[in-house]
């Protein structure tokens, strides 16, 4: 670790980095940086890339990898990163769910909101019909009726009010 070079973070530059990949590595060594860590490589080949860091004095510290990278590409990932010198990969975020935390609150949010927006706009379309949306021939009173039992399903949606307010501490 001691041997690591003073970095810049290229997430940091995110927004500029897809549109001028060179340019921004040059701005980088310019500012008198030693080093980079990749987000990405922003559809630039890694030869193509060691090429411009070879040139520009830089190395690559480590690099952000998305986990499921690492879950599909293993063999390319670390192939790929290989090439630019790389030795150090890091998956900057794994999602809660495959962590393991309990999401009891998030998931009965989720279900509140779907289900009451469904029938938001299932009504407003039913209105469009008038008197048609009521007959069983049409299918705008099917989906009225699969959408009104939504808030039914998989507890009903006083239940995840109840289940959120509890989560919440309220």
């Amino acid at each position: 670790m001691a041997n690591l070079p003073i970095a810049v973070q290229l997430y940091t530059l995110r927004d500029i980095m897809p549109q001028d990949v060179s340019g921004t590595l040059r701005a980088v060594a310019e500012l008198g940086y030693d080093g980079v860590e990749f987000a990405g490589l922003h559809n630039t080949p890694a030869t193509k890339l060691r090429a411009e860091l070879d040139s520009l004095g830089l190395k690559v510290c480590s690099a952000h990898i998305a986990l499921n990278l690492f879950e599909t590409e293993l063999e390319r990932t670390i192939e790929t990163y290989q090439i630019l010198g790389c030795s150090l990969l890091v998956v900057p975020w794994i999602g809660e769910h495959l962590r393991g935390e309990y999401l009891v609150k998030e998931c009965s949010m989720a279900k509140l909101w779907q289900t009451e927006m469904l029938a938001r706009v299932v009504d407003e379309c039913l209105q469009l019909f008038g008197g048609y949306g009521y007959m069983l021939e049409y299918p705008i009173s099917r989906a009225y009726m699969d959408a009104r039992v939504q808030r039914i399903f998989a507890g009903t949606n006083e239940i995840m009010k109840v289940i959120i307010a509890k989560q919440m501490g309220l």
